[in-house]
């Protein structure tokens, strides 16, 4: 009785442990990255529509998606790991990308021509609502809910990699539109895989951010 009341007491202690990436108690759960993936393809393809017809936002259609899931991700789960950050790796892993940020901006300053007041609004939007935005919901909400199998997660990261490269198809004709869109598809799929080996050998998605920042704001210069 003793030993199957502590393994029972375990097993419930285990429940409430979250890591990234962990297989899912609930297959159904794969039904809610879709969603997430469905709306965030929604939001981006009405920017896409104001953008060709000229119609101002005064509230960012994906900003809408963005904190709708964000907040639902947050009351269904009631812990930060399924936005893909894990209160003990964070610290470790903040410094890190922090650097990163900081040379990327460094580097800019250096190779762009334009104003510091405009490079550092260009940094900030470009860290908030691409960098951070898109680790959160890919490689943080879509990519843990995908997960509902024991068998390899390549497989479930390469799903996770499909979906955010289908999710560079709205507006690939507006940001660097001089690179086919097979490529940048492709471009997008690799860094996918990249970006989320980081953050399952890191336990965070903090470094990831770091570098999605660097990799986006230096090809925007």
């Amino acid at each position: 009785m003793i030993q199957l009341y502590r393994k029972e007491e375990l097993k419930n202690q285990r429940k409430k442990v979250k890591f990234m990436y962990e297989i899912r108690e609930k297959k159904t759960d794969i039904w809610f990255a879709i969603v997430v993936w469905i709306l965030e393809m929604v939001a981006l393809f009405g920017i896409r529509y104001c953008v060709e017809h000229e119609i101002s936002q005064k509230v960012g259609l994906i900003t809408i998606a963005y904190v709708s899931c964000v907040v639902f991700a947050l009351i269904k789960e009631k812990n930060l790991t399924i936005l893909g950050f894990t209160t003990e790796k964070i610290r470790r892993n903040a410094p890190i990308a922090v650097g990163i940020i900081i040379t990327t901006i460094l580097i800019r300053m250096v190779i762009s021509k334009i104003s510091f007041e405009l490079l550092l609004s260009q940094a900030f939007h470009m860290l908030i609502m691409t960098a951070l935005r898109e680790e959160i919901m890919f490689r943080g909400i879509i990519q843990n809910y995908l997960i509902v199998s024991s068998k390899k997660k390549i497989v479930f990261f390469a799903i996770g990699g499909l979906l955010f490269a289908v999710s560079h198809i709205p507006l690939y004709s507006l940001n660097q539109p001089g690179i086919s869109l097979w490529l940048q598809l492709l471009f997008a799929f690799v860094s996918h895989f990249i970006f989320v080996s980081i953050a399952y050998w890191r336990k965070d998605i903090t470094i990831s951010v770091g570098l999605h920042f660097l990799i986006d704001f230096l090809l925007s210069a």
